[in-house]
């Protein structure tokens, strides 16, 4: 059986936005669970309760000391973390990772995945976008410097946590 690669999430939230960005990605790292890979999340200033809840789905979290979100400290410091974990891939999520982040964390060599939710970035230089919105694909076109990159978007792509899939309703 194939091993999975490693992933490390990168997603922010505060008490007053945000939250919506790392409970999606929860469920990526919750089908990625299930498929039997390794997935840790880290974030910028994560209120505790929303990392007790990280904690609890089994995904493991790491705090980022960094001056400012999206910042070249932050970049330096998941890039750090991400070599010491020995992840392939990297997530972002959040409104922040903008072209220069995206450009520094791929050229380390890593892979890159980015979520979207409205094309908030001009450019892009990633492996792949993921937008999961109904109308991603009528709405959206996506100027990515990375020429190899995917665009995966649309409902085939939604993410749903386990509560949801277990749901009767």
């Amino acid at each position: 059986m194939k091993q999975l690669n490693k992933l490390l999430i990168r997603a922010d939230a505060c008490m007053i936005s945000g939250t919506g960005h790392v409970m999606r990605m929860i469920a990526l790292a919750q089908a990625y669970l299930r498929c039997g890979g390794k997935v840790s999340m880290a974030s910028v200033n994560c209120p505790p309760q929303l990392v007790k809840r990280v904690l609890g789905y089994g995904i493991t979290h790491y705090s980022i000391n960094a001056t400012q979100p999206g910042g070249a400290d932050d970049a330096q410091l998941t890039l750090e973390l991400a070599e010491e974990l020995g992840v392939q891939w990297l997530i972002l999520d959040g409104y922040h990772f903008d072209f220069v982040y995206q450009k520094r964390v791929k050229n380390s060599g890593h892979s890159l995945m980015c979520t979207d939710d409205h094309g908030y970035s001009d450019r892009w230089y990633c492996d792949a976008i993921l937008n999961q919105n109904l109308d991603a694909e009528l709405r959206v076109s996506y100027q990515n410097d990375f020429l190899e990159s995917k665009v995966l978007s649309g409902i085939s792509y939604c993410l749903l946590r386990e509560e949801f899939l277990q749901s009767q309703a």
